[in-house]
């Protein structure tokens, strides 16, 4: 060859190579021209992915994602629908150019090129409520199975249930008018579609399925026709550019899901197979202990939240891709902490072993070899793992899966949360057939997660879980969790979980400095002997303990030095109120770790009832309490004066330096116990209440967060024993009911015996009377027997007033003491309402007997003269509707009918009439008078209570009934009564002592046509 030739074929070739990217480009720039629309084939039937609306309309979650899609490329979609077999046909034979989703199979990638995920979707088989017995694919064989032309299930059933019993309909309404004519029992549908479908037709109630076994689970995916790479490229670009806020807008439209971003509510991610935690009711509902608890923490902070519920590795995949704000509950390890922040734990679960029962009880040595189950993704899988590495661990995806293979053998034991297996077992009726290991294995703190870097929401969750007390926690898992034994929160002593922050500045903080009030028993004191002592310094040697830190008390005698030791930082914190005003500006505080209900104590001689008696009163107020601005405000006139220390102020009130005294039950119980102190008593019980928690100095904020921890490790069989060791006073934490009754009873009985005495010499003296009257008449000659008679009749009524102090004064000490009782139940922070209700009716008893005792010693002055009376402004209107609404249960019994008048007008509620006099005194008379007339009214009648303003104020009650004749002569006299079995003869009489003490009268006028009207004239 010549060099010329070599030379041209060189260029030549040369040229080729330079022109051929050009000629390629050229070629891919007309195989990818840009289309201006493109037909995309879907079913018609399938809601809620694609189908027709009532107009005939496109509608769906995919239809709406291609018409986003439609805006971010600028180029039209047209919608063709059909069966969904044959939207596949139109892919197939060229007259579409993309399928808007449908899972990957061998066949249709024979005629399709896939682009890219759009979503996932499961798929269940369901089958009819009379079906019993199927609980996987395997069961369904023997069952015509239905499923639509063209479905990926029939796929799969082909491969896994080889020769099972198929039939295909031509499309969903075809298949479902079959299930819903009864014509086909079991079927297999995507989930979504299934659960749509049957919710329209209303046989939600007649079809189920496993929620926790799903068939299959598989992306939906964008195709085009086999061999269009350039619309594939286009494709894949439009998607793309689809945020993901549009998308996930989509899906909270179309999936019924909520999602996390698309509102301004917080989206809690749950498992929806947790009971007794978190788990949805029969028709959707979100229900469990945690999402109460999640409730009562958007109450307490004012946030809008919803629920979405998945399996467990769902609700983390929920949160990993945004779809979820918060985690409801889980436990913390190392893999999670990579990509998760955590809250403070919110609740406490065990984790136990559970076996077939009839076996011998299993142990992590003697199941070494075999298999043990577990639920896949949690940490009890990770631990197996890590510390048996010689059991063969089988991960489940749900509970009830994994207690099926228990029951089957399959698996010797099951490792789970015990509270939660326990109750899949119950729901079930599998309780009988499995054994739990008695020894928990180990506890684990719940918390709440969220994806990392949200610091902002999870201190706002934090301080949410502040604001709910123990107590309401407690109540919670009382109503969820039955069986006291697993109520892990309220027994069980909680992990001291750590940061290695705050292990760090322990470490560097070995000894902390401890302010001591030096006497205030029994909280804390320094004793003869000089030590610290109380039931402070009980927590805080259990803190010593936990925390691994020497904290040494530095006493004071008065709070004023307290206050400078505090303010220059010679203590490092104190155990005391956390409402101390001279004291906060220096302090941090923890949450409480004790609360007290504070009561008025006064003198056996007081007249003290309620607040409103304290006014112009000297009233003792311990320094710290800080309820002195409640009380000037709520009670104004009381003369409060600031004392040192409650020990001292005790002693103040008993030698009448004090007129009251306002002390916590707990400190008055100790004390009065101590010195022997039996003339004081407890009048009432204030809305008020003081809260102990540890205050700390405010440059060591850490030492707040680990004192919480702390002091939530301390269980609450703990707390009641500090008390219990101070007041020698047995709180059962789990509420021993009978011991409740035996307390009202003990209420009761004195009441029985009061009023026993009281009866037993009424008839006596009141039988002696009646022969004193006839003896008067009868015995006029005989001067010296009437006389002796006479003399009989006074020893016997002083008989009688000697019993009766007797019994004012021996009986009020025990009365009182047992009033303490349920305000110390009532301390217990798992008490359920209904319960507290009771205690508190036993408590409103025993205050009524109180107050019958010291409405007896009032009569008692009455009748001598010697009664001070001390009148105010009275609304005897007001006085009369709280009357009326205490009797209402005996006017309801006899079906009468009350009403109040002033002259002769019904009284509107808010109209009053004043009279000068003591409001606690004209309850009484009026209650007195107004029983007697529902006692005496025939049944049916109307009573009622009329008001007049002339010369004063009248007041008239009137009953149908009429008043016997053998004692309208001494009506109002001592002991008057008849045909009543349990009368005393003393209302009408007490009821004209007040009136005459009110310097008014008192009358009746009584007929058998008529009826009875009694009257009180108060005077001008």
């Amino acid at each position: 060859m010549s060099t010329n030739c070599y030379v041209r074929r060189c260029k030549a070739l040369c040229l080729v190579l330079c022109l051929l990217p050009l000629l390629l480009l050229g070629a891919r720039a007309e195989g990818s021209e840009r289309p201006q629309k493109i037909v995309v084939a879907a079913g018609n039937d399938s809601a809620p992915f694609y189908f027709l609306n009532k107009e005939g309309e496109p509608e769906g979650w995919m239809v709406d994602l291609w018409k986003v899609w439609s805006e971010k490329t600028g180029i039209d979609v047209e919608f063709r629908l059909d069966s969904f077999g044959n939207s596949l046909d139109l892919v197939r034979k060229g007259e579409a150019d993309a399928h808007a989703g449908c899972f990957y199979s061998k066949e249709r990638d024979a005629f399709m090129d896939y682009v890219l995920p759009l979503t996932d979707v499961q798929t269940h088989f369901f089958y009819s409520m009379k079906i019993q017995g199927l609980k996987s694919l395997q069961n369904l064989r023997g069952f015509n199975i239905g499923i639509i032309k063209g479905d990926y299930a029939m796929e799969v059933l082909e491969r896994e249930l080889p020769g099972a019993s198929i039939s295909v309909f031509d499309n969903n309404k075809e298949l479902f008018e079959a299930v819903e004519n009864g014509d086909v029992k079991v079927f297999v549908k995507d989930t979504l579609i299934a659960l749509k479908t049957l919710s329209d037709r209303g046989l939600m109630d007649e079809y189920s399925y496993i929620p926790e076994q799903p068939l299959y689970s598989k992306p939906f995916l964008a195709t085009v026709r086999e061999g269009q790479e350039g619309l594939a490229e286009i494709v894949l670009d439009g998607m793309k550019q689809i945020s993901q806020q549009e998308k996930m807008e989509i899906e909270a439209k179309w999936s019924g899901k909520v999602l996390a971003g698309v509102s301004d509510k917080l989206v809690i991610s749950c498992m929806n197979d947790y009971p007794p935690f978190t788990t949805l009711t029969k028709y959707g509902e979100p229900a469990g202990l945690l999402v109460d608890l999640w409730r009562l923490w958007a109450e307490r902070t004012g946030t809008d939240i919803e629920f979405r519920f998945g399996y467990w590795y769902e609700t983390l995949d929920d949160i990993a891709h945004g779809r979820a704000d918060i985690h409801s509950g889980l436990n913390k390890n190392f893999e999670r902490e990579v990509w998760m922040d955590f809250t403070e734990p919110i609740f406490l679960t065990d984790t136990s072993l559970f076996y077939l029962a009839g076996q011998q009880p299993v142990t992590l040595e003697n199941l070494k070899g075999k298999k043990v189950g577990t639920l896949k993704g949690a940490v009890t899988e990770a631990w197996l793992r890590e510390n048996a590495p010689s059991i063969q661990t089988v991960p489940f995806v749900g509970n009830e899966q994994m207690a099926e293979s228990l029951l089957k053998g399959d698996v010797a034991a099951v490792l789970i949360e015990g509270v939660n297996f326990t109750e899949v077992l119950l729901q079930h009726g599998w309780a009988g057939k499995v054994d739990r290991v008695k020894k928990v294995l180990s506890f684990q703190n719940l918390y709440a997660g969220t994806i990392a870097g949200r610091r902002g929401l999870i201190n706002k969750i934090n301080q949410g879980f502040q604001a709910i007390s123990r107590s309401e926690i407690q109540e919670l898992e009382r109503r969820w969790v039955p069986e006291p034994t697993l109520r892990h929160f309220a027994n069980q002593p909680r992990p001291l979980d750590l940061t290695r922050r705050e292990m760090i500045w322990l470490k560097d903080h070995p000894q902390m400095r401890l302010g001591v009030d030096s006497e205030w028993p029994p909280f804390e004191f320094i004793s003869p002997q000089g030590l610290y002592e109380g039931i402070v310094s009980e927590y805080i040697s259990r803190l010593g303990e936990k925390l691994g830190v020497e904290i040494l008390p530095v006493s004071e005698k008065n709070w004023d030095d307290m206050v400078e030791k505090v303010s220059s930082q010679d203590v490092d914190m104190v155990a005391g109120p956390n409402s101390a005003d001279d004291v906060a500006a220096y302090l941090h505080y923890s949450k409480p770790y004790l609360s007290f209900p504070l009561s008025i104590l006064v003198r056996d001689d007081s007249s003290v009832l309620n607040l409103r008696d304290l006014k112009g009163k000297k009233v003792g107020v311990v320094r710290g309490y800080d309820i002195e601005n409640s009380l000037n405000q709520d009670t104004p006139g009381i003369d409060i004066v600031l004392v040192d220390n409650t020990e001292e102020a005790l002693w103040d009130l008993v030698e009448g330096k004090l007129d009251a005294l306002v002390s916590s039950t707990v400190s008055y119980r100790y004390l009065t116990s101590k010195h022997g102190i039996s003339n004081v008593r407890v009048a009432v019980a204030t809305p008020y209440s003081f809260n102990l928690s540890m205050g700390v100095r405010r440059d060591w904020p850490e030492l707040v967060g680990i004192l919480d921890k702390a002091l939530g490790t301390i269980t609450d069989s703990e707390r009641d024993a500090i008390v219990n060791h101070w007041l020698n006073i047995h709180i059962e934490r789990f509420i021993d009911w009978s011991m409740v009754w035996k307390v009202a009873f003990g209420i009761f009985s004195v009441a029985a015996l009061i009023l026993g005495i009281i009866i037993h010499a009424n008839r006596k003296l009141a039988a002696e009377i009646v022969v004193r009257k006839r003896t008067q008449a009868a015995l006029a000659e005989s001067r010296e027997r009437l006389e002796k008679q006479n003399h009989e009749l006074i020893e016997a009524a002083e008989l009688r007033e000697d019993v009766e102090r007797v019994s004012r004064h021996d009986l009020k000490n025990p009365l009182t003491n047992i009033l303490s009782v349920p305000q110390l139940l009532m301390m217990s922070d798992n008490i359920e309402e209904y319960q507290k209700e009771m205690l508190k009716r036993v408590e409103a008893s025993g205050y009524a007997m109180l107050q019958m005792i010291n409405n007896s010693l009032d009569i008692f002055k009455m009748e001598r003269g010697a009664y001070k009376f001390n009148p105010i402004d009275v609304d005897i209107a007001a006085v009369v509707r709280k009357v009326l609404l205490d009797q209402e249960s005996v006017s309801n019994s006899k079906e009468l009918s009350m009403s109040l008048l002033l002259e002769g007008v019904p009284m509107d509620e808010h109209e009053t009439v004043m009279i000068q006099g003591e409001e606690l005194l004209c309850y009484s008379m009026l209650s007195n008078l107004v029983r007697n007339a529902f006692e005496a009214s025939p049944e049916g009648e109307a009573v009622t209570v009329e008001l007049h303003r002339e010369d004063g104020v009248a007041l008239a009650i009137h009953n149908m009934g009429a008043v016997p004749e053998g004692i309208r002569d001494y009506f109002f006299e001592k002991y008057a009564t008849s045909g009543k079995a349990r009368g005393t003869g003393l209302g009408t009489y007490s009821a004209k002592l007040i009136a005459e003490v009110h310097g008014g009268t008192m009358g009746f006028i009584t007929s058998e046509e008529h009826g009875t009207t009694v009257t009180v004239k108060f005077p001008a």
